[in-house]
């Protein structure tokens, strides 16, 4: 005795095995899959790091100006004491320097 089997079992298996490769799951990174495009092709996230990373070069040379002439200063003096100019120019090098971490952490 053969077994035989219906054709609307084999047009079934063949249907499914033509559309599993549309079900196959997205490999695109999740960060690729939420972000928007712009309008020249890129992506927005893409956009935002390289505008970030340029913003964080910017504040590193301001950080390295401002030291250098907190340097300058204490060598310049013989007394043990910081002058408050000098208070605020370190001030401003951690406010920047937590702006730079701040953006580097986002991403």
């Amino acid at each position: 005795m053969t077994f035989r089997i219906p054709a609307t079992v084999t047009l079934a298996v063949a249907l499914a095995a033509g559309l599993a490769p549309a079900q196959l799951p997205d490999t695109r990174t999740p960060r690729e899959q939420e972000s928007t495009r712009l309008p020249n092709g890129r992506l927005q996230s893409d956009e935002i790091v390289k505008a970030d990373f340029e913003q964080n070069m910017k504040d590193i040379k301001q950080m390295q100006k401002l030291l250098e002439e907190v340097r300058a200063e204490m060598e310049k003096n013989d007394r043990y004491v910081l002058s408050m100019a000098n208070l605020k120019k370190l001030e401003e090098i951690e406010k920047l320097s937590r702006q730079v971490r701040g953006r580097m952490r986002r991403w």
